[in-house]
């Protein structure tokens, strides 16, 4: 099997694995990509997940959690879940967590949530982990005008990782978005290999340590023949048009 070296950093998004995660570590070793992320669930055995990333030579770029920014009613408690996870993920030397912001609460103020994600991103920072957020549908930042508001009135360092099939869902112009927040993209969930013109903007616009995360579709069941042909469609790409792959 060839092993792949992109210049960009890829990885695999495997939450929808679940409990069958290891079958698709070691379909992912095979194919050459070394890197994944999970859903925060994923670290409630860490002795478990080391002993797996060892056996088949991987590492976790990020994590997945809903960062609930809206919710103030149970700040306390988000802060301590986060504070938790942090640790959790310091053990393993995770270097991103990835923040799905959380329903919308008419109630909350928008300088509440912008404080009470200062104090989440202290948390993540005390630990040397980048805080990034992933603007979601239906969620508190998912428009454009959103996000440029939430990185121009947060005070502690945070990185965006849009997903492009919600990015597409708001209307937002990809192009636009990379030229105006170059600076503060940490990376991009991939979720529809389709979007040709998308990646290509991405591979053009970012530098080589802008991550690819590939999301599978939602409701699709697990299946090597999907990672397989997500992967190789990817490196399709990149050899046709961009020339990032190269084989040993």
């Amino acid at each position: 099997m060839n092993s792949l070296s992109p210049l960009l950093p890829v990885s695999y998004q495997i939450s929808s694995w679940k409990g069958q995660y290891p079958k698709a570590l070691q379909h992912l070793s095979s194919q050459g990509v070394h890197s994944f992320e999970v859903g925060s669930t994923f670290l409630q055995n860490l002795s478990v997940l080391k002993d797996h990333l060892d056996k088949y030579e991987m590492n976790v770029s990020s994590v997945f959690e809903f960062g609930h920014f809206q919710n103030m009613t149970r700040k306390r408690e988000i802060l301590w879940h986060h504070n938790l996870l942090a640790r959790k993920m310091s053990e393993l030397q995770i270097p991103c967590i990835v923040l799905a912001p959380g329903l919308r609460n008419r109630n909350t103020l928008l300088s509440q949530m912008y404080q009470f994600i200062d104090e989440i991103i202290k948390i993540y920072s005390s630990y040397n982990i980048k805080t990034t957020i992933h603007p979601h549908f239906k969620q508190c930042i998912f428009y454009y005008e959103e996000i440029k508001q939430l990185l121009e009135n947060v005070n502690q360092p945070l990185f965006l990782l849009p997903d492009t099939f919600h990015l597409n869902l708001a209307n937002i112009n990809v192009p636009l978005l990379i030229e105006e927040f170059y600076k503060s993209i940490y990376g991009f969930h991939i979720r529809s290999l389709d979007y040709v013109a998308v990646i290509s903007r991405i591979c053009e616009g970012l530098d080589k340590n802008c991550w690819m995360i590939i999301e599978e579709e939602e409701k699709t069941s697990p299946s090597f023949n999907r990672i397989t042909q997500n992967i190789q469609d990817l490196k399709f790409f990149y050899d046709k048009r961009h020339s990032l792959w190269n084989y040993e």
